[in-house]
């Protein structure tokens, strides 16, 4: 958004010009720029210019808080044994994906700062912090079955794609370049740690040799096919993906591996995980505007009536459940809990201030 000053000398604009989002300035002289554009103000992520008053530029910011909560669960039914409690870990509000690993011993999540991403691991009262390499992002963590790796995929600002691995004991990444994309891509892995399972937008999905490129389809629809999660049962008999068809429904698909059989399990839920012995699913409602954001839907796998675990009662008003995580042993599930706040600002004489 670009907005002329009221005395028409200056326009001001956000523009990520030099990596991240900030306010800037530019003189203008009889219609045309004068000089060269300045920067007024960094850390203007997730803001929205309004206009110019008489007392200055008002800015308006949507914050987007997430944290990371646990409850106790029946590992049969899904149904909870108490309240879910925000975990004990500092800073706040930039916490999300959080997902079990395969002993159910630690959890990792990733956390978002000024200085960038980290990925989080939480073992009993003790956390480690690794930092994303630069140029590095994320569409989710998955743990290897032997819990020594956490993998990802991400792309950088050239759209090239890369596996990266953390190898949790060396402390070690790990890349990999791999074919994927364009547009957003889901990885999880195969049985055996060494191949992955990638989603491909208008394709399927495939298993990948990340060494050497090796592919072959196990999901293949050339229609318009749009992928929003995947995620492998723990024993890697089946494997889930959630599928935009045709009527605009987001689909729960699941993959018998030893058969290449499939159906569907549930229709325009969200992000889920497995139960413990691969019979259950746990989703949210992240992509059904109209279902009940603060409850846990415990989905049959074969295809039965999902049963809504309402937990609106202990959770503040207008935020979200999001990507949760079902423990191994099936006694705990561990979410990410999203709340957005909005704030107005005014920045008063930025443009005679600005250097």
């Amino acid at each position: 958004m670009r907005l002329n000053r009221i005395d028409g000398k200056y326009i001001t604009f956000l523009s990520m010009r030099h990596g991240s989002w900030a306010l800037w300035g530019l003189a203008v002289k009889n219609g045309e720029a004068s000089g060269e554009p300045f920067m007024i103000q960094d850390g203007m992520k997730n803001s929205y210019l309004l206009n110019w008053t008489k007392n200055g530029l008002a800015s308006w910011i949507i914050l987007d808080i997430t944290d990371i909560y646990l409850i106790d669960v029946n590992p049969e039914t899904g149904e909870p044994l108490g309240k879910p409690t925000q975990i004990d870990f500092v800073p706040t509000g930039r916490s999300g994906t959080p997902v079990w690993s395969p002993d159910g011993n630690s959890f990792a999540f990733l956390r978002g700062s000024d200085e960038g991403i980290f990925v989080v691991i939480v073992t009993g009262n003790q956390n480690r912090e690794y930092s994303l390499p630069a140029g590095f992002n994320s569409s989710g963590l998955r743990w290897t079955s032997d819990g020594n790796t956490i993998g990802m995929v991400s792309n950088n600002k050239q759209g090239e794609f890369s596996l990266h691995r953390l190898n949790v004991i060396s402390e070690e990444w790990q890349s990999t370049p791999i074919t994927a994309g364009p547009g957003f891509v889901l990885f999880d892995w195969c049985a055996g740690d060494k191949n992955i399972y990638l989603t491909r937008s208008g394709k399927g999905i495939v298993e990948l040799e990340p060494q050497t490129g090796t592919e072959k389809f196990l999901f293949q629809d050339t229609s318009a096919v749009v992928f929003r999660w995947l995620k492998c049962s723990r024993d890697h008999k089946k494997l889930a993906f959630l599928l935009l068809n045709k009527d605009l429904l987001l689909d729960i698909i699941v993959i018998n591996l030893a058969t290449n059989e499939l159906h569907e399990a549930g229709t325009n839920f969200g992000t889920f995980s497995w139960s413990y012995d691969g019979q259950k699913l746990v989703s949210d409602m992240s992509f059904n505007p109209k279902g009940n954001k603060q409850a846990l839907f415990i989905i049959p796998a074969s295809g039965s009536h999902a049963n809504e675990v309402n937990l609106s009662q202990y959770l503040p008003p207008e935020s979200e459940i999001l990507t949760p995580d079902w423990s191994p042993d099936g006694k705990k599930i561990i979410f990410m809990l999203r709340s957005r706040q909005s704030e107005v600002s005014l920045f008063r004489n930025i443009l005679p201030l600005a250097k």
